[in-house]
């Protein structure tokens, strides 16, 4: 996945997502019903303004977890890999490009909820 990241290859890291869990379905990003590895990695860059190569950077960075698998966050980024079992090898599992826009990514990264947030 790093490799894909640095070399900006679009279509490896979207084969990465459809097989990692099956389907991109599993996968936790930012809300993309029914999207495929390939719309995931077209939305991070088109609506988010991702360049692959800062997701390679983010997993320079030591993780911020551990426990459960390994969480990479730098700045206003998350990537999340599963930790995996005796029959299932760890795999990457979910990317947020802009925690300000998913409650969850915020929890994951540690970033406050914005000013003003209400409680649904």
């Amino acid at each position: 996945m790093y490799e894909a990241a640095c070399a900006g290859d679009e279509r490896r890291l979207a084969r990465l997502i459809d097989t990692g869990h099956g389907s991109a379905e599993y996968f936790s990003t930012h809300t993309c019903e029914g999207c495929t590895g390939n719309d995931l990695v077209v939305m991070w860059k088109h609506e988010y303004g991702v360049r692959l190569t800062a997701l390679a950077r983010l997993l320079e960075t030591p993780p911020r977890w551990s426990q459960g698998g390994v969480t990479y966050v730098q700045a206003n980024r998350v990537a999340v890999f599963a930790r995996g079992t005796q029959e299932i090898s760890p795999q990457w599992s979910g990317f947020y490009p802009d925690c300000a826009a998913e409650s969850l990514c915020r929890s994951l990264s540690g970033h406050p909820e914005p000013t003003g947030a209400r409680e649904g």
